[in-house]
């Protein structure tokens, strides 16, 4: 039995670090598009500020882009993981390595996504994606109209 618990406590401490790793990236890709985005709206955001647009809504509008993306995304993985995750359980993998049968206790391989387990990745990844996407959002808030006007010639 303390073995078996060893192997769950390794299994854990793997799992947390693959999702310390994609929150890595998640926040790498989503702070550089967001970046590039402000960076080539530049114009459109000083014509917003010029209207009258104060820089909380321009904020706001950047942290919504970022949050819808990350619900579309995670909610678009989440059903894609537990699609598969369904496919592999009704294709009945047998496992035929003995020391992977006695950690999994099974002859075949299953997977149980968990719909309340999918939920909180969901959340969390789209706030992961928010938070990605702040500093690129604060500088479009940043933006004054003269600025903007400079930049497009």
């Amino acid at each position: 039995a303390s073995f078996l618990t060893q192997v769950i406590v390794g299994l854990n401490a793997v799992s947390i670090s693959l999702v310390f790793l994609l929150a890595f990236v998640i926040i790498v890709g989503i702070s550089n598009t967001m970046t590039i985005a402000v960076r080539e709206r530049t114009k459109e955001i000083g014509t917003l500020r010029a209207i009258g647009m104060n820089r909380g809504s321009v904020l706001g509008l950047f942290l919504l882009e970022a949050g819808i993306l990350g619900v579309v995304a995670s909610g678009l993985g989440g059903v894609v993981g537990a699609v598969v995750a369904a496919l592999v359980n009704n294709a009945a993998i047998r496992i035929d390595v003995d020391a992977m049968r006695m950690v999994l206790l099974s002859d075949t391989l299953h997977l149980v996504p968990r719909i309340p387990d999918v939920v909180v990745a969901v959340v969390v990844l789209t706030v992961v994606s928010a938070a990605a996407a702040l500093f690129p959002s604060l500088r479009a808030a940043r933006i004054t109209p003269v600025t903007a006007m400079q930049s497009a010639e």
